[in-house]
């Protein structure tokens, strides 16, 4: 399915396959023609930076344009940037705030991010909207024309954190040799700061919990550390939900590097 309404800003054209011809002619019609062009004037013969949903990036040249019609033909696809081997688990936050965390999954290349309910969670953000199929997918697609970015993250959602724990994440990390799993609270002492801990290993899985709003409770975070996270010091500030995130995946990019 087809996210209904896409990206209000756009680095790269996004192109589902199932809209590529057989000869490499994509014809969009509709908000995403509008959208590209109001910052990217097209005319024919330019070539446009894409990327091809779940596929590959590329280059398109414009052979038709309109206010809300656009035909290209796909002339070049080559493999887009290499995925981080990074989990994120999150607790159910506002509605604004999980448009913001999938975005940024999609634009830093996050493997996964699994929104959980917590028991600091406000109940009735499990209904809303920004958590259904329709809207996830709008969000990741913002993300990955941001970014250049074919491969969307894989997400999640989990509405009870002692199934998801025991069900979910235990299997998954029993799977692994070696990973590393941090989660930021403020409920322990003596805290690791990701500076003091450890030399983060190449190409090995690392998962990251962040909270809700109102941060873990505290028999979450002694849940996690029991699987083997370490709780971490992102400093004195309290921080939102998408700039703690964004914070750390920093961090543990520049360490894997």
């Amino acid at each position: 399915m087809l996210p209904p309404i896409i990206i209000p800003v756009m680095n790269f054209l996004l192109l589902y396959q199932s809209e590529i011809a057989s000869d490499g002619v994509a014809v969009i019609t509709g908000e995403r023609v509008v959208a590209y062009a109001e910052e990217h004037p097209l005319k024919i013969g330019d070539r446009l930076p894409l990327v091809i949903y779940g596929e590959r990036c590329g280059e398109a040249c414009v052979k038709e344009t309109s206010k809300d019609r656009l035909v290209v033909q796909v002339v070049a696809r080559t493999a887009g940037p290499q995925k981080l081997p990074v989990h994120c688990i999150v607790g159910v936050c506002r509605p604004q705030t999980v448009k913001k965390v999938i975005q940024i999954a999609a634009t830093t290349g996050v493997a996964s991010v699994c929104f959980v309910g917590a028991e600091n969670s406000e109940k009735s953000y499990l209904q809303s909207k920004a958590l259904t199929e329709e809207q996830i997918a709008s969000e990741i697609a913002k993300g990955l024309a941001q970014c250049g970015d074919p491969i969307p993250p894989q997400i999640c959602v989990q509405r009870t954190f002692s199934w998801y724990l025991r069900e979910h994440l235990a299997p998954q990390l029993s799977k692994y040799d070696q990973w590393h799993g941090f989660v930021a609270d403020t409920h322990f002492p003596n805290r690791a700061t990701l500076s003091t801990s450890s030399q983060l290993p190449t190409g090995k899985p690392v998962f990251v919990a962040i909270g809700p709003e109102n941060g873990w409770a505290s028999g979450e975070v002694a849940s996690l550390v029991g699987l083997g996270f370490c709780p971490l010091d992102l400093g004195p500030r309290i921080l939102r939900v998408e700039t703690a995130l964004n914070i750390l995946l920093g961090q543990i990019l520049l360490l894997a590097t």
